[in-house]
């Protein structure tokens, strides 16, 4: 997201100068003491010209970055806020604000974390870290003869830097080897990764002992078997098979097609008849909800976490546009189109399927109320978190989408939005997502299914 901050750095040029006043009292000698009035010593504002901050006709900085901003005057006329706009949040930000050379500078930095003292120098690179004041003295030059260059004799002005607060962030400044002055602005609440609870224990993901034909039964058996081994999983990963799907390409009592599985569309949010009780009563394999079936083998067999898996568009063939459950989404017929490079590797049964199926695409602007039903629903059923998979379908079908860049970014974070509302921690694990558009959009994820 490109967000821009409020300005944390204020930029007072000149100072208010009091001036010291001698006035005569009534005999004609001079009163003891000062009176002070308030002046400006000059009353330009800062501004921002061809690359340059010019401050009453000197240039204060060179080489300023197009994304720094000064803010129109304040009220006097001769200050200003400078700040710069960022293309990411973050909890810290440096930004550089131009090159600084050739002026007499005096800075207040802290040297530890409770005290401040002073340097002198020339130029940026003089400028310490965690500065809270930087002090230009500024003059005008004339040339001479043989091109050397003099003091005017006009007095020399002040240029202040004074880093402030803003919201919930400070601000201070630092320079760098190229003689760059840079300010950092942090609010000290750092963004860390959340390590999810599943990674402290042994598990068992059902894929491998039953693909698709999963059942309350076998993993039960599963369960018991493990556990009678001396390995008890403390987590469990319900793989495909448990979602409530149709299949306009499977014919009941006819031989199916090799990869017809995978034309397979999405009708609900909701489990299968295999884990729940179906409309005349009758319950299979001993399950009447998944929640109960869930809820059951924790308190049995220990576990403290399962986990079910779905894949990023619903279901491999996506999800059904006619469904009574799923029209809302609003999801189109799209056949996907592989890249060049794709296709001059080893070809894959299931994208091949997939192509000639077509996938039950959910409009992108749909994509969060999708992610939010589905997950609020799994985690009513005590479910702990996903394993999403099916993720680079995403660059076969971006076409009228903007991209498959754009369109990965959008469901990314539709998605990730999803899991931090609905699930105590990042609780997802990412399969079939091994594609740059994926692994630097996901922000959140921080486990990857090989």
């Amino acid at each position: 997201m490109i967000a821009s901050f409020p300005t944390p750095l204020r930029l007072r040029s000149p100072f208010r100068c009091p001036r010291p006043l001698f006035p005569r009292d009534n005999g004609g000698s001079r009163r003891r003491g000062w009176t002070w009035r308030s002046s400006m010593c000059f009353a330009a504002a800062p501004f921002v010209k061809d690359g340059a901050l010019r401050v009453n006709g000197r240039e204060a900085l060179t080489g300023v970055p197009q994304n720094v901003v000064v803010s129109p005057p304040l009220m006097d006329g001769a200050a200003a806020f400078l700040g710069a706009v960022a293309d990411r949040e973050d909890s810290r930000h440096v930004f550089k604000l131009g090159v600084l050379r050739d002026y007499r500078l005096l800075c207040l930095f802290r040297f530890k974390i409770w005290w401040m003292i002073p340097r002198t120098g020339t130029a940026g690179s003089d400028v310490p870290f965690e500065t809270q004041m930087l002090l230009l003295e500024a003059r005008q030059y004339e040339a001479v003869d043989g091109g050397v260059r003099k003091a005017a004799a006009d007095p020399a002005f002040y240029i202040l830097f004074l880093p402030v607060l803003d919201g919930d962030y400070r601000s201070s400044l630092q320079g760098n080897s190229s003689d760059e002055l840079e300010f950092c602005i942090e609010s000290g609440s750092y963004l860390a990764a959340i390590k999810p609870g599943v990674l402290d224990y042994f598990g068992w993901c059902t894929w491998d002992a039953f693909y698709f034909d999963v059942n309350p039964q076998g993993i039960e058996d599963g369960l018991k078997s493990l556990s009678k081994g001396g390995t008890p999983p403390k987590f469990l990963l319900i793989d495909d098979g448990w979602q409530d799907t149709s299949n306009e390409f499977q014919k009941e009592g006819e031989p199916a097609a090799e990869g017809s599985q995978y034309g397979a569309r999405l009708v609900s949010v909701k489990e299968n008849n295999k884990f729940r009780r179906t409309a005349d009563g009758a319950s299979n394999n001993g399950a009447t909800s998944l929640k109960d079936f869930v809820s059951n083998i924790k308190q049995i067999y220990g576990l403290r976490y399962v986990y079910v898996w779905h894949a990023l568009m619903g279901y491999w063939g996506g999800v059904s546009p006619d469904a009574a459950e799923t029209k809302k989404y609003n999801s189109k017929l799209v056949y996907p189109v592989q890249s060049p490079g794709n296709l001059s590797h080893s070809r894959d049964l299931t994208m091949d399927c997939m192509e000639k199926y077509g996938v039950g695409m959910v409009d992108p602007e749909k994509a969060f109320n999708f992610y939010d039903d589905l997950h609020s629903y799994l985690m009513s059923q005590n479910i702990d978190g996903v394993k999403v998979d099916v993720q680079n379908i995403l660059e076969t079908i971006g076409t009228s989408h903007g991209g498959r860049v754009s369109l990965a970014h959008r469901f990314h974070e539709a998605l990730e939005k999803s899991i931090a509302k609905n699930f105590q921690d990042n609780s997802i694990i990412c399969c079939m997502a091994q594609s740059t558009d994926s692994i630097y959009r996901r922000g959140i994820q921080v486990e990857q299914c090989f």
